[in-house]
């Protein structure tokens, strides 16, 4: 599996999701890179536990951001972001009994997910960000 790369064509037009997203590909990379090292599974239960906790709180951010900006299709949105939380929580659960299959399974479902999700969902309430006002939001 190929390193995620972050560019311009991820943006979503809000720095502080930029940032976001940007760590995101940082923390879906040491995670190939300890599976292509063959680390041990208590090691990538741990990166894949840090990865699904940074994503929740990213997702609690960006939600808030959507609400305020009025964005039209939050709901929709939330749906695929619990989506995303299910799926991988139920790859964690596998890694943590040993599943070693799961841990290929779970490399290649975030880059799918996120090359998708940021490119595709993300990219529809870009134009909404530009206006929302970020001086209380807790990052």
């Amino acid at each position: 599996m190929a390193h995620m790369r972050w560019d311009e064509s991820y943006s979503v037009r809000s720095t502080l999701l930029d940032g976001h997203h940007k760590l995101l590909f940082y923390v879906v990379d040491r995670y190939h890179d300890a599976l292509h090292q063959h680390a041990t599974i208590e090691v990538l239960a741990d990166l894949f536990g840090q990865v699904i906790d940074y994503t929740a709180m990213h997702f609690d951010v960006e939600e808030e951001l959507m609400q305020r900006s009025g964005y039209p299709f939050l709901k929709s949105h939330k749906n695929a972001h619990g989506f995303l939380l299910h799926r991988a929580e139920s790859l964690l659960a596998r890694i943590n009994s040993g599943d070693q299959v799961a841990c290929n399974q779970a490399a290649e479902f975030l880059s799918d997910w996120w090359e998708k999700h940021i490119r595709g969902i993300d990219a529809q309430y870009a134009p909404y960000m530009e206006q929302v006002v970020l001086d209380d939001i807790a990052v």
